[in-house]
């Protein structure tokens, strides 16, 4: 199901001094999808295998193919009970079309105010926020996505003269958004035993279990990222003769702050290396590997950028025009608010 809608609004607000035009869009969206997993059997959640399963203690399959009770993490039993469902296709798949909701909103407006015959100002603004929601199926919370833009640009422009013009420009854009929002659960109430290293990224550790669905959260969310740009620009334009000069102006900064962040709260694979079957491995809690990062390298700075130009268009003759100019740019570094952007710390070891 899609809708979209929205009106505008626009006219004089002082006769030929002041004019207003403003305008809002809305979509919204919902498109069913169909996901099948792979999930564990009511058998095997409780430890029974159709296949040999090795016990890592003694070395010998378990009677009968079964773990006992009291060998399952606790851990595992949770993580099973709040999140995988039992299947409802088959033996092992589970199948679900959770609807996925797509929502945006935009606004802008523009207002014009004439001064005098010689001087004119302006100013604009855009507004928009989008929304993407995927319910969940075997993760920890509903898949969101959120973003938010501001745009302002404010102009003045003056006639010198009827062959000498100025328009000066001064902008700032904005991006807020969380492409990837994580659930917000901690790793301590699920008994598991790695810090949430990121608050920014709190979530449960990222789960592959070999031949079956993954579970927990992202295992490398984008969960932050922040644009801010002001500019300022300038630009002359004189008719003087033959010549139509032009110069100008642009002056830029911009921050970012991105925060795409590498096992912030750790990862684990469970590929059979214990057992001989990956969900067994998960059942007593014996991964085959772990991997986690304590220092996130979350990058926040600052860079700028000046230009200026001239330019010359001489018309030589009614069939040949000249166009001369230079134009000069400097671009400087990016420099990052903690010189984060590498680090190499060899005092620091993994534990």
């Amino acid at each position: 199901k899609q809708n979209q809608f929205g009106g505008f609004l626009g006219g004089p607000v002082i006769k030929d001094n002041l004019f207003f035009f403003g305008y809002y869009e809305g979509y919204r969206n919902q498109k069913g999808t169909t996901s099948n997993l792979t999930v564990p059997s009511a058998a095997q959640r409780s430890g029974t295998f159709t296949s040999t399963i090795i016990d890592p203690l003694t070395g010998a399959a378990f009677p009968g193919n079964t773990i006992p009770a009291n060998r399952i993490s606790p851990i595992s039993a949770k993580l099973l009970t709040d999140f995988v469902p039992l299947p409802n296709s088959g033996a092992n798949s589970y199948i679900v079309s959770p609807v996925v909701e797509d929502n945006r909103d935009q606004a802008g407006g523009r207002a014009d105010y004439k001064i005098s015959d010689k001087h004119s100002v302006l100013g604009r603004f855009l507004w928009s926020h989008t929304k993407a929601v995927t319910p969940r199926t075997i993760q920890p919370a509903d898949s969101l996505a959120v973003a938010k833009l501001w745009d302002v640009m404010a102009s003045d422009t003056y006639m010198f003269s009827p062959n000498a013009i100025n328009q000066l420009r001064v902008s700032v854009n904005k991006i807020d958004a969380q492409p990837a929002v994580t659930s917000g659960l901690t790793n301590d109430k699920y008994g598991i035993n790695v810090p949430n290293s990121n608050p920014l990224a709190v979530g449960l550790p990222s789960i592959a279990i070999s031949g079956f669905s993954g579970l927990g959260d992202a295992q490398q969310p984008f969960v932050q990222r922040n644009n801010d740009v002001y500019q300022l620009t300038d630009d002359f334009s004189w008719l003087r003769g033959k010549h139509s000069l032009k110069f100008g102006l642009d002056l830029r900064s911009e921050h970012m702050f991105i925060a795409f962040i590498n096992r912030p709260n750790g990862d684990f694979t469970f590929g059979g290396t214990m057992t001989g079957n990956g969900f067994a491995d998960f059942l007593l809690g014996l991964p085959q590997q772990f991997r986690y990062t304590t220092q996130q390298a979350i990058q926040e700075g600052t860079g700028r950028t000046y230009a200026a130009y001239a330019q010359d268009e001489y018309r030589v003759s009614d069939r040949l025009t000249l166009n001369v100019g230079l134009r000069y740019e400097l671009a400087t570094p990016f420099v990052e608010a903690e010189n984060r952007i590498v680090v190499i710390n060899p005092d620091r070891q993994s534990t």
